[in-house]
């Protein structure tokens, strides 16, 4: 009987991929694909974001169609494009599809980045961006520029350890900036947490990566059944993916009960919704929610940009010298930088500017989600449709950066000694429309802060082998929703011995 059942499901669900896929005939161009899997298999887990734009170089198309399964799957390569459907259209580009491996599975439902588009997900990104938006984004700077000190007395204590102190500083801006918390050198209970949950969506966040998100039945296929190895693995990621906001949440709260707390996101709302009289249990959800997305997001994102910019300046000592001098000629060598800093040093915008484009932290960020059907230059968007936002073709098009676009040059930006108004800037890095990261400001300022900060003290250059010989490291990153450079050495050395005075 069940072999029974299971050949009147498999033709069902053969007979819908052939339905689907006669009624997507004016779709955009795509590449042929198999007839009954279409081009499931044949984009790459590695890097998928750099075969999008290769695909739509060569069928000459801004946007084009994929087919997953009998599915249509929409890719944007082009900034025109984007800003048409996810920022004109937006009310029909907003929403999110179920990911059932994400959410469903894993428990990542609290996440702004994967709720549905409604009331729950309004209330959450409204705290996001009253936070971090300008004005108030401002009261934060005292805590990037502790986090840089922070890490630049690491750095000089111990550099080759420079990936730790690079999350432990970030962690010190986002967490004492949410919840009040001073972060332990060593084992720190919510970096731990935080950098479980973040290690656990890396491996789900690709698309691709899961055959349930295309299948979504597949997640009902018992435990045991074989190639439900994906369930098991979704069980154990849920218990990072749960509690790290939560224990951050809640020692934030217990300090305000003990009146111990420090001023943060998380004590700002809960006293307010207290003295206007408006808490609820929805409300303190809410900003649970919100303030574990800042660290969920801020810690990692923010971490991969500066392990670029340190990357960068290893494989280009000549633009590392560049910014050095643009420091010393602005500010001098007597003090460390900070943000009375800001508009003086425009190579170093132009630098941050640069490592957010030549390597963004998200290359296909989340997809969006269509709730009817739409047209893009004479080509067909169906209802409830996956639309990608491809920022690394967009970040990396050669018509808009130059032929050099995929090579890493912040002079791009830069004209008569100024930012060059007329090239575009990068905010394809944070997203689209109103799914656009509303952590925007917070990870420029803290770019900004931490490369001035340490290109004022250190020089970058290439390890050496046994010989003493300089070993260039390889610029290949690590595959997942979040860019990462493959592990790579560097000597972290202070410029002088003067600069060795100001930490």
């Amino acid at each position: 009987m069940l072999v029974v059942y299971s050949s009147l499901a498999a033709l069902v669900v053969l007979l819908a991929i052939l339905v689907l896929r006669r009624s997507n005939s004016k779709l955009p161009p795509g590449p042929k694909g198999h007839w009954l899997f279409g081009n499931a298999f044949q984009v790459p887990l590695r890097n998928p974001w750099e075969w999008f734009q290769t695909v739509g170089i060569q069928l000459n198309s801004e946007i084009i169609s994929l087919d997953m399964f009998g599915k249509p799957m929409i890719v944007v390569n082009s900034q025109a494009a984007a800003d048409e459907l996810f920022g004109r259209r937006s009310t029909n580009f907003a929403d999110r599809p179920t990911f059932p491996m994400i959410n469903d599975l894993m428990g990542f439902d609290w996440n702004i980045a994967f709720m549905k588009y409604g009331e729950r997900w309004k209330a959450r990104r409204a705290i996001f961006r009253k936070t971090f938006q300008p004005p108030a984004i401002y009261d934060y700077k005292p805590n990037i520029e502790r986090g840089a000190r922070t890490l630049l007395k690491l750095l000089f204590e111990k550099p080759e350890d420079f990936p730790r102190w690079i999350r432990h500083s970030i962690g010190v801006i986002i967490l004492s900036s949410t919840h009040g918390i001073d972060v332990r050198m060593d084992h720190d209970p919510y970096m731990d947490a935080a950098e479980k949950s973040t290690d656990a969506l890396s491996h789900a966040i690709t698309p691709g990566a899961f055959l349930v998100d295309s299948i979504p039945l597949l997640k009902y296929v018992p435990d045991w059944f074989p190639g439900a190895g994906f369930k098991i693995k979704a069980k154990e990621w849920k218990k990072a993916a749960t509690r790290a906001p939560q224990i951050t949440f809640d020692y934030a709260k217990g300090e305000i009960e003990r009146g111990t707390n420090k001023p943060s996101v998380v004590s700002r709302y809960l006293k307010d919704l207290e003295e206007n009289g408006t808490w609820s249990k929805e409300q303190e959800d809410a900003v649970r929610d919100a303030s574990g997305v800042m660290v969920f997001a801020g810690t990692e994102s923010a971490a991969s940009s500066i392990s670029t910019f340190l990357l960068a300046m290893v494989l280009h000592p000549e633009k590392q010298k560049k910014a050095q001098e643009a420091i010393d000629v602005a500010i001098g060598q007597e003090r460390l930088p900070d943000f009375s800093d800001e508009g003086k040093i425009p190579y170093i915008e132009a630098l941050s500017r640069e490592v957010l484009r030549w390597r963004p932290v998200a290359p296909t960020g989340v997809p969006h989600y269509t709730n009817k059907p739409d047209h893009y230059q004479g080509y067909y968007i169906p209802a409830n449709c996956l639309v990608i936002g491809n920022s690394w073709a967009i970040l990396h098009d050669s018509a808009v950066y130059g032929a050099d676009a995929d090579d890493f040059n912040p002079d791009r930006f830069m004209t008569n000694g100024e930012l060059n108004k007329d090239m575009p800037d990068v905010k394809a890095t944070f997203g689209f429309g109103r799914r656009a990261c509303a952590g925007q400001y917070m990870a420029e300022l803290s770019l900004f802060m931490i490369a001035a900060s340490i290109l004022a003290v250190f020089d970058i250059k290439k390890p050496l082998d046994e010989n003493g010989n300089e070993i260039t490291p390889s610029d290949q990153y690590e595959t997942g929703g979040i860019l990462h450079p493959t592990p790579f050495k560097c000597r972290i050395i202070p410029r002088n011995d003067k600069a060795a005075t100001l930490l």
